[in-house]
């Protein structure tokens, strides 16, 4: 597999170009990545799979961006070439924000601005928990490590050198990682929450497939499978749900946002609806200008959305 100048997944190893990196301060070392990105753009091309080109990826994002109907109007084509290079972009941005993750002074000074912050001490003050819900828009993967500047947090990874990137990036933060099927996700949630930290889990696709744990929702003018695991933790344990986005203004300067807190079911009964709610932020969040850096258009048909026309 073909991979970006600046990818998290070899950042570990090049310690004496993280640490030059950070020497330059933010403008000059974001100038500096730029520069050497666009160098190196070319070998990088020659390199991936046919399917991971950017002229493949428009081809399929536009023909799922074409199955939502709520997109009708927009510039799908724009948002679609966007996205056909959001997948270095994405490395680009973590790899940059990963600079900065030690440093709060200089984090939240220079580079990352923060909204919502009474949203997530209000979901404090219940205290039960967190349930923190990192939207896969723009550079989500450092969202965790951003968090635990303002809640100690627990998360769950699929793919990801966690452990060597958090040596290099954030020594100093508390933050624990527990890899997707290592260990039953419901019963670390439940602990995690009852201790008061954040516990933080993706929740739009269940890299695992579908099962009986995924419900049909609206989104985007059709349907699709969600993964209702995030309420059913939200219910057991009492704990609010926080939906938290980071988007990036292309300048070096982003913006995380913690979301209003979506209160826990009171049972079963209300599961349903509380899904549904879940998914009108997500939904909300891209028909706000996001949808080309929404990282599920890779694989968009793992969720089933319903035909347009099909029967409800």
């Amino acid at each position: 597999m073909g991979m970006p100048l600046f990818n998290l997944f070899e950042l570990p190893d090049h310690p004496a170009l993280f640490g030059s990196l950070q020497a330059a301060g933010p403008a000059r070392a974001w100038s500096l990545m730029a520069e050497l990105a666009r160098y190196d753009e070319p070998s990088y091309l020659e390199n991936v799979p046919p399917e991971e080109h950017p002229d493949a990826i428009f081809e399929r994002t536009i023909a799922f961006m074409n199955q939502a109907p709520a997109l009708t109007g927009l510039d799908r084509d724009q948002q679609a070439r966007r996205f056909a290079t959001y997948g270095p972009q994405l490395q680009f941005d973590s790899t940059y924000l990963s600079l900065w993750l030690n440093d709060p002074g200089l984090l939240f000074d220079q580079v990352v601005s923060v909204t919502g912050s009474d949203h997530l001490r209000r979901a404090q003050r219940q205290g039960n928990g967190v349930l923190a819900l990192p939207l896969h828009v723009g550079p989500s993967y450092p969202i965790g490590p951003i968090m635990a500047h303002h809640i100690p947090v627990s998360l769950v990874f699929n793919r990801m050198n966690f452990a060597a990137i958090q040596a290099i990036a954030f020594p100093s933060l508390d933050i624990e990682a527990h890899q997707l099927g290592s260990e039953s996700t419901f019963r670390r949630a439940l602990n995690t929450l009852r201790g008061g930290r954040a516990f933080s889990i993706f929740p739009e696709l269940d890299p695992r497939g579908i099962d009986a744990h995924h419900r049909r929702v609206p989104f985007l003018g059709t349907t699709v499978q969600a993964p209702l695991g995030p309420v059913l933790v939200s219910r057991a344990a009492r704990a609010p749900m926080v939906p938290v986005s980071l988007r990036s203004s292309g300048n070096g300067r982003f913006e995380l946002e913690y979301h209003e807190p979506i209160s826990a079911p009171q049972s079963s009964a209300d599961d349903a609806f509380v899904l549904e709610e879940l998914w009108l932020v997500i939904e909300s969040t891209l028909l706000a200008g996001e949808f080309g850096e929404w990282e599920m258009w890779y694989e968009f048909d793992r969720m089933q959305p319903e035909h347009v026309g099909a029967a409800s």
